[in-house]
């Protein structure tokens, strides 16, 4: 934390790549409110990759802001700004919040698009927080590294070159994706002399119940079976699985008995019903949660004692995210992976060593990929006039102008002198989806909105 906060003062942009509960908030938190007391009047962007993780953080913010107020120090006005902002709060937060939390999905949609509504606000940028960029991998990275272009382009407008702060679990190229992601050099933090509790890794393979054919018992009823022998003790679990579906089939397989000590978590809940799980796991109420892997990034959920991962993850990093949960505060804690009979479980049950003799996985981003970057650079122009030898990212102006000739010649932009401008009647973020995703339509029941679905569902 002395070493993030030093760097972030000489305006460095960094990166924190440290295990789970390793206090990498605290280490961004330091410089932003230092800052905010001193009376400069800065402004401070906070990106979360859910709206559930935006929640957690903005709650502990408004307590560090309650305890300096109560000190004698200058208000700071915090805010979150997503969709589920109410329409009649946005504009105070646009004029006036100190501390703004959002994710990508809105910066790309609601606040870039709409940047002069902005203008105190982004004159005043000092620092940019980037939390879990882990997540940011793929598709979803490679948009988010346009994104973030497109803001550094509207910052230069404003005249400010904000210090990027970004927090990681531990990945084989934590550095290298933040510097893809910010598009600039980054210091990377890794040491990690946080106090851990012990934590045990435990390999589950079901029994064999066809032995001339190699058949298992499934992962899930074995799951369920280690689930019961948890709630049979005083002891707080977490069972992670893949789907949605199989998280609904694992707690039909729960004992009635402690349905009320039982909850689901994941996609499609109302923001309402998503705080209420994470305040009654945090206060002890719920003995057994089951989620997908929505609870992998870093909700404070308190310390749980217990998790049970239903199947591998698919890499070891989310592994690792997802036994992290157990443990947390410097508790001891058991992690039990549940093999399925897939050929990679399997593998995994016979080579554990695998696990922990291997690096995590490299995260990896294409900016560049054709599809993305023609949207992307629609939705920049759309924002802020682009001009003849600009850069944008790491493209330098001779390596985007065949892109910029398509984008012409489809009647997305137009060219007049030496400068490209959007087509007014165009709102090209609007059709531009940053994770790819199917479709999400509400659930209605007598006209009141219950909770979500995808199409793929």
């Amino acid at each position: 934390q002395v070493e993030a906060l030093n760097k972030v003062f000489a305006g460095q942009n960094i990166v924190i790549s440290t295990g789970v509960s390793s206090g990498k908030s605290l280490a961004y938190w330091l410089p932003i409110l230092q800052e905010l007391i001193s009376g400069t009047k800065a402004k401070a962007l906070l990106l979360y990759p859910t709206k559930a993780l935006a929640q957690d953080q903005a709650q502990k913010l408004a307590g560090y802001c309650t305890s300096l107020a109560a000190l004698g120090k200058e208000r700071i006005f915090s805010a979150i700004y997503d969709g589920d902002t109410p329409s009649n709060q946005r504009s105070k937060i646009r004029r006036q919040a100190d501390v703004v939390a959002s994710n990508p999905d809105m910066l790309h949609l609601g606040i870039l698009p709409h940047h002069p509504m902005w203008s105190s606000f982004f004159s005043r940028l000092k620092y940019v927080v980037i939390d879990e960029v882990h997540y940011y991998r793929g598709v979803l990275g490679s948009h988010f590294a346009n994104v973030l272009a497109r803001m550094q382009r509207i910052c230069r407008l404003y005249n400010v070159n904000p210090v990027f702060i970004c927090t990681s679990a531990t990945l084989g190229n934590a550095r290298e994706l933040a510097e893809n992601l910010i598009g600039a050099s980054v210091c990377e933090i890794a040491d990690d002399a946080s106090e851990q509790g012990e934590r045990h890794y435990l390999i589950v393979n079901p029994p064999l119940v066809e032995q001339d054919l190699g058949i298992r018992r499934s992962s899930m009823m074995e799951s369920v079976t280690l689930a019961k022998l948890a709630l049979a003790h005083p002891l707080q679990s977490i069972l992670f699985s893949v789907t949605r579906r199989s998280v609904e089939m694992l707690l039909l397989h729960m004992p009635q008995a402690f349905k009320e000590q039982i909850a689901t978590y994941r996609s499609g809940y109302l923001p309402s019903e998503r705080r209420k799980i994470e305040k009654d796991l945090r206060e002890g109420r719920l003995k057994l949660i089951i989620s997908t892997n929505a609870l992998e990034l870093g909700i404070d959920i308190g310390g749980l004692d217990l998790a049970i991962i239903n199947g591998y993850p698919g890499s070891i990093a989310g592994l690792r995210q997802e036994a992290g949960r157990a443990g947390r505060k410097g508790r001891s804690a058991l992690a039990i992976l549940v093999a399925g009979s897939n050929p990679l479980d399997q593998y995994i049950c016979h080579h554990p060593e695998y696990l922990w003799q291997t690096n995590p996985e490299q995260a990896l981003i294409d900016p560049q990929n054709t599809e993305i970057l023609l949207q992307q650079l629609e939705c920049a122009i759309s924002e802020l006039s682009f001009k003849e030898g600009e850069s944008f990212g790491k493209m330098e102006y001779t390596e985007l102008q065949g892109y910029l000739e398509v984008l012409e010649t489809e009647g997305k932009i137009r060219r007049v002198g030496q400068k490209y401008l959007g087509i007014t009647e165009r709102y090209p973020a609007g059709s531009v989806s940053l994770r790819n995703a199917s479709d999400v339509y509400p659930i209605l029941a007598k006209e009141e909105c219950i909770g979500y679905v995808d199409s793929a569902s």
